[in-house]
């Protein structure tokens, strides 16, 4: 998140005299509510929003709520500028599960936009 977060403020800092940190609380982090804890303190220790979107039966995020919460941050004037997409912790091994990928994501989302969208897959058994 600390390097996504870089990335953007980089992007957003168009004029060198204005100080990075003006653009923080602009900028709008994602993942799904069955994220690790330490995603929300990444989050709070990166001074960034974040956004935890609902997940379908298999632990996968709603891609339409996800596409839903960037369009309206959007319009509210935010910077979406990173998606963790994560699966639940406690399946068992017989079960299927289905992980999403950074190009599920880009690929469902196809929001437009000047915005990079930053997505990695979290497995943990």
């Amino acid at each position: 998140m600390i390097a996504a977060r870089s990335k953007a403020l980089k992007r957003l800092q168009k004029n060198k005299d204005i100080h990075e940190s003006v653009f923080l609380q602009n900028l709008m982090a994602y993942c799904s509510k069955d994220a690790n804890s330490c995603v929300e303190k990444a989050a709070k220790i990166c001074l960034v929003g974040l956004r935890k979107i609902e997940v379908d039966s298999k632990g996968r995020m709603l891609l339409s709520e996800l596409r839903n919460a960037i369009i309206q941050d959007l319009k509210s004037g935010l910077t979406p500028f990173f998606v963790l997409a994560t699966r639940r912790k406690k399946f068992s091994r017989q079960e299927n599960v289905s992980l999403q990928t950074r190009m599920d994501i880009e690929r469902k989302l196809d929001i437009e936009g000047h915005w990079k969208l930053f997505a990695d897959v979290i497995c943990s058994d």
